[in-house]
């Protein structure tokens, strides 16, 4: 019995497709449990919850492409990348 079979394309998109979903439905929830927390819990009103939420979104829309930019240059895939790190490195 052979265990090197393909995986068809319909079941790609399938299982990429519900994975997505759930992981979207995942941190809706999250977002929904946090206004909560804010405004029930800690006792914000809703105007200042909703404003952390948006702040927080904003700072977001800048600092992932910041991090990935920074990652992207130290952890490079191309041989001439490791190359260079390599004499970068102390001895």
């Amino acid at each position: 019995m052979s265990t090197t079979a393909k995986v068809p394309w319909y079941d790609k998109i399938i299982h990429s497709m519900y994975g997505a979903c759930s992981f979207q439905v995942s941190w809706a929830i999250f977002g929904y449990y946090l206004v909560y927390f804010y405004t029930d819990v800690v006792g914000l009103s809703a105007t200042v919850a909703g404003m952390i939420m948006l702040a927080a979104r904003f700072a977001d829309c800048f600092i992932d492409p910041g991090r990935s930019l920074g990652l992207r240059r130290c952890f490079c895939s191309s041989w001439e990348c490791l190359r260079r790190c390599r004499r970068r490195a102390p001895e």
